[in-house]
């Protein structure tokens, strides 16, 4: 079982990343990604952080030229 600690939309809805934890550590999803955020992530505020940094360089959306997306959690 995961549980959500943060998500960022689009403002389209169109693209999305949802950070959860679960059993084995700290992961994201999205509308066309997902993976583990690896071992030396060790807190959520670490975890959003890191992600937050990703959705600010338009790592999650094929245009970065567009509205970056916005946290929702």
């Amino acid at each position: 079982m995961s549980k959500t600690i943060a998500r960022w939309e689009s403002k389209s809805g169109k693209h999305w990343i949802t950070l959860y934890r679960d059993a084995y550590g700290y992961g994201y999803r999205g509308a066309d990604c997902g993976g583990a955020l690896g071992y030396g992530i060790d807190s959520d505020d670490a975890a959003v952080e890191l992600i937050q940094k990703q959705v600010n360089t338009g790592r999650f959306q094929p245009d970065a030229a567009k509205t970056p997306m916005k946290r929702t959690i």
